[in-house]
């Protein structure tokens, strides 16, 4: 089965082509300046987008895209902001999604054809449990996730986002977990609400 989802980056192989653009659209890393892009297009390295890359890096780079290597990687912006405000219902849906008969995931950015399995898929979002990401899997630094947590605090302020409940597989049990998740509905349209 060929299964393709907008919510997986690219597997990491330190090919900075395509993941600066992957990146550019999740989370704006802390070692980053002003964009001279148009003075130093590369069109050889990133031909996707005529060379233009919508920042430069400076300081330790290797280390930011290192961290991102090693399996799949739900995009940050939807770890910190989105998918962390619902994890029961979210690992739930993954936890289906892990049982079919995946081969391959063919992410909705870029070129690439990955080579994983329903437990490649599910182990993406670990993300979502107490015990957090295994060693060995693509986590972002946090210094990378900075710009993301300052604005997780600003939306939060706002009432934009709802305050994230416990992440299950520590004390705190499913049916507490799901009490304090805050449910929303637009225009009709509720989020769905997984049973205790």
């Amino acid at each position: 089965m060929t299964f393709g989802l907008a919510l997986l980056w690219n597997e990491v192989l330190y090919n900075r082509s395509s993941l600066l653009h992957s990146f550019s659209l999740s989370v704006i890393p802390n070692n980053l300046h002003s964009n001279t892009a148009l003075a130093e297009r590369r069109p050889d390295i990133n031909s996707d987008f005529a060379g233009f890359y919508p920042w430069d890096w400076v300081g330790d780079d290797i280390t930011s895209f290192k961290a991102l290597q090693g399996g799949l990687l739900v995009a940050p912006i939807l770890q910190q902001l989105i998918l962390n405000r619902e994890p029961i219902e979210v690992l739930d849906f993954a936890d289906k999604v892990a049982q079919w008969p995946i081969e391959r995931i063919i992410p909705a950015h870029l070129k690439n054809n990955l080579m994983y399995t329903g437990k490649d898929y599910r182990a993406a979002f670990t993300f979502l449990e107490a015990g957090g990401v295994p060693r060995g899997l693509p986590r972002p630094l946090d210094i990378d996730m900075k710009l993301l947590r300052d604005a997780e605090v600003g939306l939060l302020a706002s009432g934009a986002v709802a305050k994230c409940p416990p992440l299950p597989g520590g004390s705190v049990s499913r049916e507490a977990i799901l009490e304090q998740t805050v449910y929303g509905c637009r225009d009709g349209l509720c989020a769905p609400r997984s049973s205790p």
